[in-house]
C-alpha cells in the first residue's frame, strides 16, 4: 500500500474559502480571528492570511450554531 493513501492530505484555508463553506461573510471569519474563536493564521508572502484544517475544525466544535 502507499503511503499516500494512508496520510490525508491537508489543506490550508483562506478566509473566502473558510466563509464559503461555512456559509457566512468574511466579516463573519475576521470576527472570529479577532475574538480568537479562530486560532492566528499563517501568512503566505506576508500579507495572505491561511488557517489549518486543525483550526477549521477547533472553530467548529466551539462556534455556536
Amino acid at each position: 500500500m502507499q503511503r499516500d493513501n494512508l496520510v490525508k492530505q491537508r489543506q490550508r484555508w483562506r478566509r473566502q474559502q473558510l466563509a464559503d463553506f461555512w456559509g457566512v461573510s468574511t466579516r463573519t471569519v475576521d470576527r472570529m480571528r479577532v475574538t480568537g474563536l479562530l486560532g492566528p493564521p499563517k501568512y503566505i508572502s506576508r500579507r495572505i492570511p491561511t488557517w489549518s484544517d486543525e483550526q477549521r475544525e477547533q472553530a467548529e466544535r466551539v462556534r455556536p450554531a
